[in-house]
């Protein structure tokens, strides 16, 4: 288990991320899904922000909002898509994975990885994966990602069809990383 600060308390966006979730938690060690409300998602991580919920019968994820900047990242929305639908390869294994370990271990997830676009561009990543249970505190429901790009992102629009789905040779996949630890204030 890593501490906040260690993994990301260069980044205020994902700090702030982090600082919101832990705020819902209460005497829990995850808050309820009841506790989300899109509206009070903090402006400062809002566009960086993907809510979605665990599919029931198999890994991943089904995708309910989108951030605008990863609207722009992406090139278009993936709301009311499923992490199967969205990515592919090893992409695809890479994030699953991660979505599951938050929905395993009851913890918040970072993991930094390459997002390459097919014909030109490519960023690094970094996101936090911060899971919600159901009212009863039993089962992990939803998860809320905040995702940055550190750097910013180069790519022609006019040449974007789709995001590759492996690493670049330059950079690999972290492993994720379960995160403990509240900020301070």
């Amino acid at each position: 288990m890593h501490q906040a600060t260690e993994l990301f308390g260069d980044d205020d966006v994902l700090m702030a991320g982090y600082r919101y979730w832990t705020g819902l938690t209460g005497e829990n060690d995850v808050p309820r899904a009841s506790k989300i409300d899109p509206i009070n998602i903090p402006a400062s991580i809002f566009p960086n922000v993907v809510l979605a919920n665990y599919l029931d019968d198999e890994p991943g994820v089904h995708f309910r909002i989108i951030g605008q900047n990863m609207v722009d990242r992406w090139g278009s929305s993936f709301s009311g898509k499923t992490s199967r639908d969205v990515f592919s390869g090893s992409y695809r294994d890479f994030l699953e994975n991660a979505f599951e370990q938050a929905r395993v271990h009851r913890c918040p997830i970072y993991s930094e990885s390459a997002f390459r676009w097919d014909k030109r561009g490519a960023s690094l990543t970094r996101r936090l994966m911060m899971p919600f249970a159901d009212d009863a505190l039993e089962k992990i429901t939803r998860v809320i990602v905040v995702q940055v790009w550190p750097g910013g992102v180069t790519h022609d629009r006019d040449t974007f069809s789709h995001v590759v789905s492996s690493p670049t040779s330059d950079f690999k996949h972290s492993i994720p990383k379960c995160v403990v630890g509240l900020p301070a204030a």
